[in-house]
């Protein structure tokens, strides 16, 4: 059982733009919530668009084919996204922190704690730490979810295909 590489490369590529730009529109307050949604259900599209690049391709329907090219593709997407919002947290972790430390400075030697104390209180290493392994585990869980909508994206689509080869309703 060998997958179509070029079904596969489509689907995920496009897949992984798609899932980038929620996440990235997801960062607007209300709106994050209908990208979440959209995210989980472009997960199964992309399951969904290995099927159809697949059978462009001239290949037939294959259900079992179609499911485990589907959960490649979307892992393949969500590891690309997870990538990406890794970077964009990182980024807003690192300004936030940026801010606060510049004030938490400022309230230390208005209190006064000397600099030298002061610096060691405020800046905290263990905060980028925790933000990197809070990254690693959401990208090793987003993965392990895309995989599965995936999955069932390209077993619904192959399921239908194979129903529209065969005539049956």
């Amino acid at each position: 059982m060998s997958l179509n590489t070029n079904a596969l490369l489509k689907s995920a590529g496009i897949g992984a733009a798609v899932v980038v730009v929620l996440n990235i529109l997801g960062l607007i307050p209300l709106v994050g919530v209908v990208c979440c949604c959209l995210g989980l259900l472009a997960y199964v599209g992309i399951g969904a668009a290995y099927g159809y690049f697949s059978v462009q391709d001239g290949n037939p329907a294959d259900t079992s084919q179609f499911a485990l090219g589907g959960a490649v593709s979307a892992l393949i997407a969500g590891f690309a996204a997870g990538i990406v919002n890794a970077i964009i947290g990182a980024i807003i972790q690192a300004m936030g922190i940026g801010l606060s430390t510049a004030a938490t400075l400022s309230q230390l030697e208005e209190a006064g704690v000397p600099p030298e104390i002061a610096g060691q209180l405020a800046g905290s290493a263990a905060g980028a730490g925790m933000g990197l392994v809070a990254a690693i585990i959401g990208i090793c869980v987003g993965v392990v979810i895309a995989a599965v909508l995936g999955a069932i994206g390209g077993a619904i689509y192959g399921a239908t295909q194979q129903n529209k080869a065969t005539g049956a309703v």
